[in-house]
Protein backbone atom coordinates (compact mmCIF):
# COMPACT_ATOMS: atom_id res chain seq x y z
CA UNK A 1 0.00 0.00 0.00
CA UNK A 2 1.20 3.65 -0.85
CA UNK A 3 0.23 7.12 0.66
CA UNK A 4 0.62 9.15 -2.57
CA UNK A 5 0.40 13.26 -2.84
CA UNK A 6 0.31 14.63 -6.04
CA UNK A 7 0.88 11.48 -7.54
CA UNK A 8 4.30 10.61 -5.77
CA UNK A 9 4.79 8.61 -2.92
CA UNK A 10 5.11 10.10 0.64
CA UNK A 11 6.15 8.26 4.08
CA UNK A 12 5.48 11.51 6.33
CA UNK A 13 2.47 14.02 5.62
CA UNK A 14 4.04 17.11 5.81
CA UNK A 15 1.26 19.52 6.94
CA UNK A 16 3.09 22.63 6.77
CA UNK A 17 1.71 25.56 8.88
CA UNK A 18 -1.82 26.78 9.42
CA UNK A 19 -3.11 29.79 11.74
CA UNK A 20 -4.29 28.81 14.71
CA UNK A 21 -7.95 28.66 14.85
CA UNK A 22 -7.96 27.90 10.78
CA UNK A 23 -8.75 25.04 9.10
CA UNK A 24 -7.44 23.26 6.26
CA UNK A 25 -8.11 20.26 4.44
CA UNK A 26 -5.54 17.99 2.51
CA UNK A 27 -5.69 15.30 -0.25
CA UNK A 28 -4.28 12.18 -0.20
CA UNK A 29 -4.53 8.87 -2.34
CA UNK A 30 -4.19 5.36 -0.60
CA UNK A 31 -2.69 2.76 -3.43
CA UNK A 32 -2.93 -0.34 -3.20
CA UNK A 33 -0.30 -2.07 -5.50
CA UNK A 34 -0.82 -5.47 -4.02
CA UNK A 35 -2.33 -8.44 -5.75
CA UNK A 36 -4.79 -8.83 -2.68
CA UNK A 37 -7.89 -6.90 -1.48
CA UNK A 38 -7.66 -4.90 1.33
CA UNK A 39 -10.83 -4.83 3.89
CA UNK A 40 -11.16 -3.70 6.98
CA UNK A 41 -9.50 -0.89 6.81
CA UNK A 42 -8.66 1.40 9.69
CA UNK A 43 -6.03 4.62 9.63
CA UNK A 44 -5.17 6.43 12.29
CA UNK A 45 -2.52 9.64 12.67
CA UNK A 46 -0.42 10.29 15.64
CA UNK A 47 -1.73 13.76 16.52
CA UNK A 48 -5.04 14.66 18.40
CA UNK A 49 -5.57 18.08 16.09
CA UNK A 50 -5.41 16.07 12.71
CA UNK A 51 -8.81 14.39 12.06
CA UNK A 52 -9.51 12.01 9.61
CA UNK A 53 -12.84 13.28 7.40
CA UNK A 54 -12.77 10.76 4.77
CA UNK A 55 -11.06 7.19 3.86
CA UNK A 56 -11.26 4.01 2.60
CA UNK A 57 -12.48 1.07 4.12
CA UNK A 58 -11.80 -1.25 1.50
CA UNK A 59 -9.60 -1.43 -1.81
CA UNK A 60 -9.38 -4.04 -4.95
CA UNK A 61 -5.87 -4.40 -6.53
CA UNK A 62 -4.51 -1.39 -8.15
CA UNK A 63 -7.57 0.83 -6.89
CA UNK A 64 -6.61 3.74 -5.19
CA UNK A 65 -8.92 5.83 -3.30
CA UNK A 66 -8.60 9.47 -2.03
CA UNK A 67 -7.65 9.98 1.76
CA UNK A 68 -8.81 13.28 3.68
CA UNK A 69 -7.53 15.18 6.83
CA UNK A 70 -8.38 18.18 8.48
CA UNK A 71 -6.06 20.38 10.67
CA UNK A 72 -7.62 23.06 13.30
CA UNK A 73 -4.12 24.05 15.17
CA UNK A 74 -5.09 24.90 19.15
CA UNK A 75 -1.16 26.64 19.34
CA UNK A 76 1.40 28.14 16.85
CA UNK A 77 3.68 25.76 14.85
CA UNK A 78 7.06 27.45 13.72
CA UNK A 79 8.32 24.73 11.56
CA UNK A 80 4.88 22.85 10.47
CA UNK A 81 3.63 19.92 11.63
CA UNK A 82 4.70 16.29 10.30
CA UNK A 83 2.40 13.35 11.04
CA UNK A 84 2.99 9.76 10.57
CA UNK A 85 -0.34 7.53 9.76
CA UNK A 86 -0.46 4.02 10.56
CA UNK A 87 -2.78 2.03 8.38
CA UNK A 88 -4.58 -1.25 9.48
CA UNK A 89 -6.34 -3.91 7.51
CA UNK A 90 -7.12 -7.08 6.61
CA UNK A 91 -5.38 -8.65 3.07
CA UNK A 92 -7.72 -11.09 0.93
CA UNK A 93 -6.49 -13.14 -1.58
CA UNK A 94 -8.73 -13.85 -4.78
CA UNK A 95 -8.35 -17.03 -6.97
CA UNK A 96 -10.94 -16.40 -9.17
CA UNK A 97 -14.99 -16.66 -9.30
CA UNK A 98 -17.43 -19.35 -8.13
CA UNK A 99 -19.65 -20.73 -10.68
CA UNK A 100 -22.70 -22.90 -9.82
Amino acid sequence: MKILQNGNEISVLDLGTVEVGETKKYEYQILNDSQKRLESLKFQINDDEVKIVEAPVELLPGESKRLILEWTPTEKVELGKKVYLNILGKEVWQYGTLQE
